[in-house]
C-alpha cells in the first residue's frame, strides 16, 4: 500500500514537473532616440525572396515608427522587368545607387545608415535588420534635419527645403542627399516560384535630386549653425506612375571618408500634404 502510495506521489510529480510552463516575451519597445535611420533595401521584381524582404520593411516601420525611413531600390541584379511586368522601375541612379551600396551578396539585403559590417554595406538576413537598426539609434544624435516642401498641381513644380541643425561641432567631409520615393505601385513580382500579378510596391526609389553619392555639404560643422538648401525638379507626367500623392522626398546628412559613408541623420516629407 506505502509502495503504491509513493508511487501516485511521485508520478503526480513527474507530471508537475513536466508540465510546460508559458513563456513570457515581453513586449518589444522601440529606443527612446531622436535618430531616424535610413533603411535602403536592395530588391527587385526578379528576386523570388523580395516579398518576404518588402513585409519586413513594412514590419520595421511600425516597430521603429517615426525612427526609420525606407528606400526600395530596382538597381541591377534581378531587377529587369517580368513578361508580366507594366512599369520598369530601374534608373540610372537606381543602378548607381545599387552598386555604391556593394559589396552584397544577394538580395533581399538592407542598408542601414550605410555602416559597414563583416566586410558587408547591405546585410542579407532580413531578421538581422532590427538589431542593425536599434544599434543606429543607440548612437548620439549629432544632428537635425527638417524638412519642407511646396508642390504646385498646374505644374507639377516641387521645391524642397532642407535645413540642416548641427548639434555639436564637428569635423570632417560632409555630404547632403535628397531622393524622391513612390508607394502604392500595382505591379507583377516573383515570390519564389510564381508571378505575384497585383504586388503593392512601396517606397520606390525613383531618382536623386542631388548626386548619387550625395552633393558637398561642408567640412566643418558648428553646433546650433543652421544650413539652408533649397531643390527644384519638376514631376514628370505619367498617366499611371510619378503621382504625386503617392511621392515623398527623402533628406540626409552623411559622410564622405575613405572609410565610411556613414549617415548621420534622415528626414521625411510628403510631396503633398
Amino acid at each position: 500500500m506505502k509502495n503504491r502510495i509513493l508511487y501516485t506521489f511521485l508520478s503526480v510529480l513527474l507530471f508537475i514537473s513536466c508540465t510546460e510552463k508559458p513563456v513570457i516575451v515581453p513586449e518589444f519597445v522601440a529606443p527612446i532616440s531622436d535618430r531616424v535611420i535610413l533603411l535602403e533595401e536592395l530588391t527587385g521584381v526578379r528576386c523570388p525572396n523580395c516579398p518576404a524582404g518588402s513585409l519586413k520593411v513594412e514590419d520595421l516601420l511600425q516597430l521603429f515608427e517615426g525612427q526609420i525611413v525606407a528606400m526600395a531600390i530596382h538597381g541591377d541584379v534581378l531587377s529587369e522587368p517580368l513578361d508580366e511586368s507594366k512599369y520598369d522601375f530601374r534608373s540610372a541612379d537606381a543602378e548607381e545607387l545599387e552598386h555604391y551600396l556593394l559589396p552584397f551578396w544577394g538580395k533581399p539585403a538592407a542598408a542601414v545608415n550605410r555602416i559597414v559590417s563583416d566586410g558587408q554595406q547591405a546585410f542579407l538576413n532580413p531578421d538581422t535588420w532590427s538589431g542593425y537598426i536599434e544599434a543606429e539609434l543607440a548612437k548620439e544624435h549629432v544632428l537635425d534635419i527638417q524638412l519642407s516642401t511646396t508642390y504646385d498641381e498646374s505644374t507639377r513644380a516641387l521645391t524642397v527645403n532642407m535645413g540642416i541643425i548641427p548639434l555639436k561641432d564637428m569635423s570632417g567631409t560632409f555630404n547632403i542627399s535628397l531622393a524622391i520615393t513612390e508607394s502604392h505601385i500595382i505591379d507583377a513580382q516573383l515570390n519564389s516560384t510564381v508571378v505575384i500579378p497585383d504586388f503593392e510596391h512601396n517606397h520606390v526609389f525613383r531618382e536623386m535630386l542631388t548626386a548619387v553619392p550625395g552633393d558637398f555639404l561642408a567640412s566643418e560643422l558648428t553646433k546650433n549653425e543652421v544650413i539652408n538648401k533649397s531643390f527644384s525638379f519638376t514631376l514628370p507626367t505619367d498617366d499611371d506612375l510619378w503621382v504625386a500623392e503617392n511621392c515623398h522626398v527623402i533628406g540626409f546628412v552623411s559622410l564622405n571618408e575613405e572609410n565610411s559613408k556613414e549617415v548621420l541623420q534622415a528626414a521625411q516629407a510628403e510631396v503633398v500634404h
